[in-house]
């Protein structure tokens, strides 16, 4: 891929040609909002097998867990994601590429005198829309940081206080909602969501959950060894069962 200057990955919509009639949107019985990597992102589960290009035409918002949990709930929902970032580093543990900085941020990943003239990381307005449940889907990618420099040992406990601090960040913006906690992969140190969840239950926190979905096989993969759109569908039906569960 070429290289790209900080803004040139912003979409702006100048004009919307139709045919037919805009209608109302559909009444929604809940708002979720979904945290995470290309997992949530949805990449890689439009391509085929063993696929190694990294394009966006193999991205979804519509075949990955996320969409099929909020349909199952009838919820209207909104996905903040960032492929390689994880909540404290990213998967080459760069500390400047993670997804708790920039949470309180309108497109808070994105830097640069062009993308912020075009509005990214203003201060967003959390009274604007409050979420009744906030599902967070990283690790992953810290994880993979940690595997790159070999530092589990020393950085468990940085990896805890941070998952800690981004909790405590939404639910500071997010006083009423349910936070669930998407444990990443048996090889991706899922202990270190339950730790931070319960330090955060011993400061006090409610309505706070972690939840495990099954590991994804070389079999159920799309394109760069992530899950496809049929393991993506059984995933948020398990989640969307869960979250029913609440």
């Amino acid at each position: 891929l070429p290289e790209l200057r900080a803004g040139e990955m912003v979409l702006v919509l100048r004009a919307l040609r139709f045919e037919g009639e805009l209608l109302p949107l559909p009444k929604r019985d809940l708002k979720i909002e979904f945290i995470g990597d290309s997992l949530t992102s949805g990449e890689g589960t439009l391509a085929p097998r063993g696929n190694e290009e990294w394009i966006t035409a193999w991205f979804s918002a519509r075949a990955n867990y996320a969409y099929v949990a909020a349909e199952m709930l009838n919820a209207e929902f909104r996905i903040l994601s960032q492929s390689g970032y994880g909540a404290v580093w990213n998967y080459l543990h760069d500390k400047d590429r993670n997804m708790t900085d920039g949470y309180e941020k309108i497109a808070g990943v994105l830097f640069g005198p062009e993308a912020e003239a075009r509005g990214c990381r203003k201060e967003y307005d959390f009274s604007s829309w409050q979420p009744d449940i906030v599902c967070i889907r990283l690790l992953s990618n810290d994880a993979g940081g940690m595997n790159h420099l070999q530092s589990f040992e020393e950085d468990h406990e940085p990896l805890v206080q941070g998952c800690l601090a981004l909790l405590e960040k939404v639910r500071r913006n997010n006083p009423k909602a349910k936070i669930v906690w998407i444990k990443p992969a048996t090889d991706c140190h899922p202990e270190i969501a339950d730790e931070a969840a319960e330090r955060a239950r011993e400061r006090g926190m409610t309505n706070l959950y972690t939840f495990a979905l099954p590991d994804y096989r070389p079999e159920d993969c799309g394109a760069r060894f992530h899950p496809a759109a049929e393991w993506n569908r059984m995933a948020g039906e398990l989640l969307g069962n869960y979250l029913k569960s609440l």
